[in-house]
Order: C-alpha cells, then structure tokens, then sequence
C-alpha cells in the first residue's frame, strides 16, 4: 500500500479521523453503500481531505490494518526464538486487543482487503526476521508465505467469531498442533 502524506502531522490527523469515520459508520451501515463523501463528513473534513490521503475506502480499511501489523511487528521483533508457535501468540496477543475492529470487518466480509495488505506487510517481515540465508527458492518463500496469510487470516475469522475468544496462548499451542498434523508423518 502506498501512503500518502507520509510525515505531515496534519495529514496523519486526518487520517485518524477518516478511519475512525469508517469505523463507525461500519457499525450501522453496509460498507458497499458508505460513501466517501459520507466518510469525509463524519470525519469533519472535505472529499478533497480524503483523497489527498487515501484513494478508496478500501485503502482506509488497510491503512487502519497496517497500524495493528506494526504492533504484531514489533512483538515479533522483541521474540527470543523466531518460530510458528512463538509467532502465533504475538498475533493473537496482537489481535485480542483489537476484536472491535476485527468483528466489524468479519461482520462486513472485508477480510479480502486485510488479506492483500498482509501479503506485502508478511514478506517484509519474513526477510527482515530471517535475512536471505535460506536454502528454499524465493518462489518456494513467495509461495510458502501466501499460504501462510491465507492460513492465519482464515484462523482469526474462524477466532473473531468464536465467543469467548481463545487465549493467546491456547492458539500458539494450536498451531504447535497443526504443525504436527500437517507433517504427516
């Protein structure tokens, strides 16, 4: 996702207020038939503040995301020992904080667009956490990685609509499982 304005402190105010915009609107209304304009409104601002920072709804959904990903990074970065299961918990322990959100977009059906922010955001921190000394083809990485974002956003759907959530830590054990499930040995 490109962002625009990237710096500007009035900008990144307007941002805030666009997002949270949305939000609320998604509380009441279907995302198909909130408009920009209607967005920029309850935002106090102008169409002409929206596009200058974001050039559709869906760039606001992503932008908001993006923000939740930046925690899940930072956790991971603060990880002793880089693993599945150790990941796991990061991201759930990430997105327990952020269930508001997250039912709002399950509630919508607009996972499709978190999804294809993740796969950029994934990549990147993949290579940052385990650098290029990998012996498996960057195709192979590209592939393994996309199944990855399919395979944990699938799993937060599956978390998002189950009351109560999981703990954290139940899902990291989860995944430990699956990890032996999915070796078939």
């Amino acid at each position: 996702m490109i962002e625009k304005n990237k710096g500007n402190v009035v900008s990144q105010q307007s941002k805030c207020w666009i997002e949270e915009a949305l939000l609320e609107l998604l509380k009441t209304e279907k995302y198909e038939e909130i408009t920009v304009k209607e967005i920029a409104a309850n935002a106090g601002l102008s169409r002409r503040s929206f596009y200058r920072n974001f050039d559709s709804k869906d760039q606001v959904i992503q932008s908001y995301f993006s923000k939740i990903w930046s925690e899940y990074r930072e956790g991971v970065r603060r990880l002793n020992k880089f693993s599945l299961p150790n990941t796991a918990y990061i991201f759930f322990e990430t997105m327990s904080r952020h269930t508001e959100f997250l039912e709002l977009v399950e509630k919508q059906h607009l996972f499709g667009i978190i999804q294809s922010a993740t796969d950029d955001m994934l990549e990147e921190l993949f290579y940052e956490m385990k650098g290029n000394r990998l012996q498996e083809s960057k195709e192979a990485i590209d592939y393994a990685l996309v199944f990855s974002t399919g395979g944990f956003l699938r799993i937060l759907q599956r978390w998002i609509r189950e009351k109560p959530y999981k703990e954290p830590r139940v899902m990291a054990r989860m995944v430990e499982e699956f990890l032996t499930i999915a070796s078939l040995d």
